[in-house]
């Protein structure tokens, strides 16, 4: 099928579908014929007025008629199915109940969705960072001078700000970045509120749409059904201006954004995930925008989902959701949302890869912040992945949705383990504006800021894997995010403070936050292929037959080299020795990670292997490949 144009329709003929009720028009109340009412397919509580979401037979839209009604189509630009999804609209005083009875009666209908309305659920309004300009740390990788505030990038364990702050209770990416900061190929949609695309931290960051840049104004210039859309769209206001100039704009997105991507060793502000090295080489953060002041509806993330594929993301950063508890289970979110997981389903379709490292793109959701269990979706679903919170002790946070469906934890932040007067830097600090518009840094916690973690770190993955060169499934990949992390079960002994009224009991959540800490050392390592063995500050002895097999045993003349720079990183002072058995000793004094190459000979035939080093305060209640 071509292009389809909206069917339009006149003031007078909505009066006259007011006034005349039993024309062939809107039913009046109480009038509804019950035929088709199966078509439905669900209710009409939060909804938007004056919308439906229709989907229609092969060839029902030239015959559709309504009067009062006009259809568009839901996804602009070429229709490459028989059937599609369409937004009618009609005047918000008609009753969105009897219009939908109204053209469920009609011919040609597969199924009608209510537009429900979408809802931001912050855990806390956010605290703007001072103006004080920070010294930089002397063992920080980068000069971006709110990385020492940034726990949840580099975690020191400060306990004089977090009470229950731990070494390394953070995305592990410090030594990562010895490897990669990102790549501008490697695209993030960021699926939220606007993104302030003229924030000095993110401004290099951005994907920009170069075809409209630099076409005409007020023309579709790449023909995607979109005008002027440069740096993204505002699908929530159906308009290229992404507007973060509302009252009621939180600041959300481009703290969302800030986190995956602010630019990093610019001498400015706070550092991304994949923010890159401060050579132009940070991942591009795609404005998506579902939220403007209050408005926001199913359409808006379904449509924003298709464009995000059709205009270059590998990876879907969607830190909202529904409420955990309001579907019963993944068929029935698919059956009441058919239209968002439409949306979903196009940007997982492997047909619209958009990726030369993977055979199909990524959706990440927040899991929610109610602090029940199960996921709230569609984070729940099979085919996305699910982020669970945790704070600077890696306990989970007290807002923090859990067990089924969660895959995975990222730092979101947990004001109630700080120091009094000190809260809101156990929280996530990121790029930000001020009531005026004005750029600036600030913290939040949430889910919603556990997500973006995780979502720069598949983008270090992606990066880092283009960078060597290696291609693997989406499954393949997705398996190695989901078990590239740190063991946290065993912090989750005894109780913490909740929500600054009561407690919480820690054991009601080991093995309900997901497979783990993510952790972007270990993504990249599994990347390379190179088994990763974690160690105790102090020392410790590894096991080469882990490494090399039980030939281990046979094999003579070992010896372990490791360049300074991770030498550096773990603190190790002194030499390593391996003794017959092939029992490796290693003495590691700071929290760090490092490749350590281990070589032997095997009757005169030289092996080499290498493997990654870990070093934290405690092991993994488990070991091996997670």
């Amino acid at each position: 099928m071509g292009h389809l144009t909206t069917k339009l329709v006149t003031v007078a003929a909505i009066s006259a579908a007011l006034a005349c009720p039993s024309c062939n028009g809107i039913p009046e109340e109480g009038g509804a014929d019950d035929k088709g009412g199966h078509l439905i397919i669900n209710d009409s509580a939060s909804s938007v007025k004056g919308h439906l979401l229709i989907c229609l037979e092969d060839g029902a839209y030239e015959n559709f008629n309504v009067e009062g009604v006009s259809l568009e189509p839901l996804f602009p630009g070429l229709y490459e199915t028989p059937s599609e999804w369409f937004l009618a609209t009609f005047s918000p005083e008609f009753p969105v109940q009897e219009v939908a009875a109204t053209i469920a009666s009609r011919e040609g209908i597969i199924s009608i969705q209510y537009d429900k309305i979408l809802k931001r659920i912050p855990v806390g309004d956010i605290t703007l960072a001072d103006a004080a300009v920070m010294s930089k740390a002397e063992d920080l990788p980068f000069n971006d001078p709110r990385l020492v505030e940034q726990w949840h990038m580099i975690n020191t364990g400060n306990t004089s700000i977090c009470k229950t702050a731990v070494e390394g209770a953070d995305a592990g990416v410090k030594d990562a970045w010895t490897l990669t900061g990102g790549d501008p190929s490697i695209i993030v949609a960021i699926v939220d509120e606007a993104v302030m695309y003229t924030h000095p931290d993110l401004q290099a960051n951005m994907w920009v749409n170069e075809a409209e840049r630099n076409g005409v104004e007020g023309k579709d210039d790449d023909g995607n059904g979109y005008v002027d859309d440069i740096y993204g769209y505002n699908f929530a206001s159906d308009t290229p201006q992404i507007c973060w100039s509302h009252k009621q704009d939180s600041g959300h997105g481009t703290h969302v954004a800030g986190t995956v991507a602010a630019v990093n060793n610019n001498a400015e502000g706070v550092c991304g995930v994949a923010g890159g090295t401060g050579k132009g080489d940070g991942v591009r953060l795609m404005s998506c925008q579902v939220f403007d002041g209050e408005v926001s509806s199913s359409a808006s993330l379904a449509r924003a989902l298709r464009y995000a594929a059709d205009k270059g993301a590998s990876i879907a950063q969607c830190s909202l959701g529904y409420e955990s508890g309001t579907f019963k289970d993944a068929d029935d979110f698919k059956r009441q949302c058919a239209a968002e997981y439409a949306g979903i389903s196009y940007f997982l379709d492997k047909s619209h890869n958009n990726s030369s490292v993977l055979d199909g793109n990524i959706i990440i959701f927040s899991a929610g912040n109610e602090g029940k269990s199960p996921a709230g979706f569609p984070g729940g679903l099979d085919d996305v992945i699910c982020v669970t919170s945790f704070g600077p002790g890696f306990q989970p946070a007290g807002y923090s949705n859990f067990g089924p469906g969660c895959n995975i934890a990222g730092p979101g932040g947990d004001f109630y383990v700080g120091r009094a007067g000190q809260n809101s830097k156990c929280q996530v600090l990121s790029t930000i504006y001020d009531s005026n518009g004005n750029a600036s840094y600030g913290w939040l916690e949430g889910t919603s800021m556990a997500t973006p973690h995780v979502s720069g770190v598949a983008a270090l993955g992606l990066s880092y894997a283009k960078q060597l060169g290696k291609h693997f499934t989406r499954e393949e990949f997705v398996t190695m995010l989901l078990t590239s992390v740190m063991g946290i079960d065993k912090y989750f002994v005894g109780t913490k403070p909740k929500d600054g009224v009561s407690d919480m009991s820690l054991d009601q959540y080991v093995g309900q936050m997901g497979t783990g800490a993510v952790n972007a050392w270990k993504l990249l390592m599994q990347i390379e292929g190179t088994p990763s063995v974690q160690v105790v500050l102090g020392g410790d002895v590894v096991d080469l037959a882990s490494i090399f097999g039980d030939p281990c045993m046979a094999l003579t003349d070992y010896k372990a080299d490791m360049d300074q720079k991770y030498k550096t990183s773990l603190g190790i002072t002194s030499d390593f020795s391996i003794n017959p058995d092939g029992m490796l000793s290693i003495e590691c004094t700071k929290v760090g990670s490092g490749k350590l190459t281990v070589s032997a000979m095997s009757s005169g035939t030289p092996l080499s292997k290498e493997i990654s080093i870990i070093a934290r305060p405690a092991k993994s209640n488990y070991g091996g490949w997670l």
